[in-house]
C-alpha cells in the first residue's frame, strides 16, 4: 500500500472518527457478554434459541473485526492511506443507510421494537451525516 503523508487525515477528523471506536467496542462486548439481554434490549426478543445465538455471534464477529478492528487499524496506522479510508467511509455510509431503513421498517412492523430502533436510527443518522460531510468536503474530496 502506498504511504502518502501528504494525504494524511487531519487531526480533527481523526479525533472525531476515533470517537466511534468505543461505541462499536462497547456494543460488541455487551453482545458477547450478555447476548440474551442484548437481543432483548435491541430487538425485543424474549427468548433466543441456538440458531438465533449463532446468527448473533456471527454478526458480532463481523462488526468486531470489520467495524472495530479494521477501522482502528486504518485510523491509527503510521502509513495512513487516505483513498482506502475514504472508500471505507463510503462502505460505512451505505451501512448507515441500511440501518436507518431496517430500523424504520422495524418500527412500523408488528414487532414495534422502539428502543433498539430509535437508538439504531439516531446513531446511524449521526455517523452517516458525519461520513457524508467528510466524503463531500473532507480531505481527498473534490472540494479540497
Amino acid at each position: 500500500m502506498t504511504t502518502d503523508r501528504a494525504g494524511a487525515l487531519p487531526a480533527a477528523w481523526r479525533k472525531l472518527f476515533l470517537l466511534e471506536l468505543p461505541l462499536v467496542l462497547g456494543t460488541v462486548v455487551f453482545g458477547v457478554l450478555a447476548p440474551r439481554r442484548f437481543l432483548s434490549d435491541a430487538f425485543g426478543l424474549r427468548a433466543a434459541d441456538g440458531p438465533t445465538l449463532t446468527l448473533h455471534f456471527s454478526y458480532l464477529g463481523v462488526v468486531g473485526t470489520m467495524v472495530f478492528w479494521f477501522y482502528a487499524r486504518l485510523l491509527l496506522a503510521a502509513d495512513f492511506h487516505l483513498p482506502t479510508f475514504r472508500r471505507y467511509q463510503e462502505a460505512l455510509l451505505l451501512g448507515d443507510v441500511a440501518v436507518v431503513v431496517t430500523w424504520t421498517h422495524a418500527m412500523s412492523s408488528a414487532a414495534r421494537v422502539w428502543g433498539g430502533a430509535v437508538a439504531g436510527i439516531a446513531l446511524a443518522s449521526v455517523w452517516g451525516a458525519v461520513r457524508l460531510v467528510f466524503l463531500l468536503r473532507g480531505p481527498g474530496s473534490a472540494r479540497t
